[in-house]
């Protein structure tokens, strides 16, 4: 399992209007600002709502989706908890395909 900073340390992020969006980049992987290295399939979005944090996790090449709702003090807060899910989801992603 992922330390939260650990998972944080994997995602890229960008601000894409109200919403931020991180691609799941790991050594090995290639991220778009680092060239020689693949992109990852496994997205999040984090957007604020007005009590809690809407976190949408996808990735593209299985169909999967999972939305939570997370309560975090801050952005930065946000953005560990959603990376820490996204890890996790990535995780169940991968242990469903190894079953198939």
């Amino acid at each position: 399992m992922y330390e939260a900073a650990d998972a944080e340390a994997e995602v890229l992020w960008s601000q894409e209007g109200h919403a931020w969006v991180g691609t799941l980049c790991r050594e090995g992987d290639l991220c778009l600002d680092q060239p020689g290295r693949r992109r990852d399939a496994f997205e999040v979005e984090l957007l604020l709502r007005a009590t809690d944090w809407q976190v949408e996790m996808w990735h593209v090449a299985r169909g999967a989706f999972a939305r939570e709702h997370i309560e975090a003090a801050d952005l930065a807060e946000a953005r560990v908890k959603a990376a820490t899910l996204l890890c996790d989801f990535k995780n169940k992603v991968a242990e469903a395909c190894d079953s198939e």
